[in-house]
């Protein structure tokens, strides 16, 4: 199988999106697809051949992403030389659009993932008139596709009530021989200096829609508090503006893999207030490194706690009801013990070589003309292990 890939980055560890598309790459090179890729953003690191780059701006709200100006001419030239037998999309990028249109010029078969619930962030940057404008692109991309991949049910709901009905759920998975409890660094503490209190954790990307502003409320409720510090791992947009306004936090900026598992192991408390999220891939990895997660209880999100089982939701932008819940996990050891067991037990059930055989599967029918049965027999008969 010959697969073009496009993405908006291919910058791995950038950000969860990337982190997931590179575990698809891996699982897609040990099947031995033939791929090639088309990105306007890629530090090469020797991963990766057949890479395509395109000419690009930086994207005015994040300025380490890059808006890509995709020549369609070019493109169409380009792959019909290639000759996929499938054009995948990660991100609805103007890329993903070039990519959506030219395919269907060629009757080439075109699959996308939905990441990122990009109409929720509009409010975080004062530009909610555009929603209905964005639903319209997204649905005139969005139809131009296959299948459209959502992580989470809840979302795709969402997009089903849009018009976006194409949809198949299939879940990210977790890798927990890489994030996994066992390494717990016993001396992290001391390390930063924080020995002798909990940890509360946040690990994501430094962006308004993160509702970081609702930690930050959180804290002053817990001002008070000396027994426990507030760690946040993420680079972003927003990291300094951050740094100025919580001095009371450990900041530790981006990190790599590694060291990102050592600090969810280290950790006590794991906090994600956010309301945007499709999925969560970050509350995935802390769960599989036993730390208990308190989230927002906000669409994909959500759906991988079970509320006080797994771990503790919390109502949407509430910082008091975020403090109340941080403060129940500080007071009550048992209740915080009981949460990281079932919180591990929870995301072993996430395999990602069930989920990525489920794509592989609908990658396969697609291009046999038999997606719908083949794909819905893939999820029926193998989502199964994300059940209770």
């Amino acid at each position: 199988m010959k697969i073009a890939i496009f993405a908006g980055t291919l910058n791995e560890n950038q950000d969860g999106v990337t982190r997931v598309l590179f575990r698809q790459i891996r699982y897609f090179k040990r099947l031995g697809y033939e791929m090639v890729f088309f990105t306007p953003s890629y530090e090469d690191d020797g991963q990766l051949d057949n890479v395509f780059k395109i000419q690009s701006i930086p994207f005015p709200l994040y300025s380490d992403y890059k808006l890509s100006l995709p020549n369609k001419k070019r493109l169409l030239k380009v792959l019909e030389k290639i000759e996929p037998d499938i054009v995948f999309i990660n991100s609805p990028c103007t890329l993903g659009w070039a990519a959506a249109k030219v395919a269907n010029t060629i009757n080439v078969p075109v699959v996308a993932i939905y990441h990122t619930h990009f109409p929720t962030y509009l409010s975080y940057y004062k530009i909610s008139f555009l929603e209905p404008y964005v639903w319209r692109y997204m649905r005139y991309l969005y139809e131009k596709c296959n299948i459209v991949f959502v992580p989470s049910k809840s979302v795709e709901e969402d997009l089903n009530e849009k018009g976006i009905t194409n949809t198949k759920y299939i879940p990210h998975g977790v890798d927990t021989n890489v994030f996994n409890p066992r390494f717990s660094n016993p001396s992290f503490k001391k390390e930063l200096g924080v020995e002798g209190k909990k940890i509360v954790l946040f690990v994501g990307r430094i962006v308004k829609e993160k509702n970081i502003d609702v930690l930050q409320e959180a804290m002053n409720f817990l001002h008070k508090r000396d027994d426990f510090v507030l760690v946040i791992a993420g680079g972003g947009p927003y990291l300094e503006y951050y740094q100025k306004r919580m001095q009371n936090t450990i900041f530790l900026g981006h990190l790599n893999t590694s060291k990102l598992v050592e600090v969810y192991s280290s950790s006590d408390i794991f906090v994600f207030p956010s309301v945007t999220e499709s999925f969560g891939n970050v509350i995935l990895e802390a769960m599989a490194c036993s730390l208990p997660p308190i989230v927002a209880k906000s669409f994909g999100a959500s759906e991988l706690i079970q509320d006080f089982s797994n771990g503790l939701l919390t109502e949407p932008n509430s910082a008091k009801d975020l403090a109340d819940k941080i403060e129940l996990l500080l007071e009550n050891e048992k209740l915080r013990q009981s949460l990281s067991a079932n919180a591990y037990s929870s995301a072993i059930k996430y395999s990602w070589e069930n989920i990525l055989n489920t794509y592989k599967k609908c990658f396969e029918g697609i291009i046999k003309n038999t997606n719908q049965n083949l794909c819905e027999f893939a999820i029926d008969n193998e989502a199964l292990i994300f059940e209770e």
